[in-house]
């Protein structure tokens, strides 16, 4: 299960060329004018063998960022499976379907100009509701068995997870509201 989401992630197509979800992104991003800077620094530091927690707080990315980017990674840092893919499973896959189709909705009805994130967004909506979705759900009931412990261990993970999207988002929000009070675009 765990690999045909990650070749899902990793190698699909788009107008002819094979190229991974993130990949897509960093395009869309490109695409709307959006600054890619953050993202790229952080790769760069990676790839100079920057510890991840070194890497994000060089990166320049937003804080609100970083904080979500270090709860992904905390949840992957317990070693623990089960925990991991409930973050992954309500944080991500369940949930994404539902948040890009009001998105996609609302790109048709007041913007032009961003096909390839609108591409990305399409993407997930299928390939997370019909295929990576349920994968994940099933995985992570494997992973539990009938295990109490695990079960709530798992639903603390998805609790969380769902928190730290719902502080980004707001964060985001304020962000946004904020930038158009002072007359800023970015």
């Amino acid at each position: 299960m765990v690999n045909e989401i990650v070749l899902g992630e990793e190698s699909d197509l788009y107008q002819g060329r094979s190229l991974s979800h993130f990949e897509l992104y960093l395009e869309a991003m490109r695409q709307a004018g959006a600054n890619t800077g953050p993202i790229e620094s952080f790769l760069e530091h990676l790839r100079n063998g920057h510890k991840l927690s070194e890497a994000l707080a060089r990166s320049g990315a937003p804080v609100e960022a970083q904080a979500f980017v270090r709860s992904t990674f905390s949840f992957i840092g317990q070693n623990k499976p089960h925990v991991t893919a409930a973050a992954f499973t309500f944080g991500r896959e369940d949930l994404i379907p539902a948040m890009f189709r009001q998105i996609v909705h609302d790109l048709r009805t007041g913007f032009e100009g961003l096909g390839v994130f609108e591409y990305y967004l399409e993407r997930h909506i299928d390939v997370d509701g019909d295929s990576h979705g349920p994968l994940a759900r099933q995985m992570l009931a494997d992973l539990c068995g009938g295990n109490e412990r695990k079960k709530i261990e798992a639903d603390n993970a998805a609790e969380a997870a769902l928190e730290a999207r719902v502080q980004l988002w707001d964060a985001i929000l304020e962000r946004i509201v904020g930038n158009r009070k002072n007359g800023k675009t970015d």
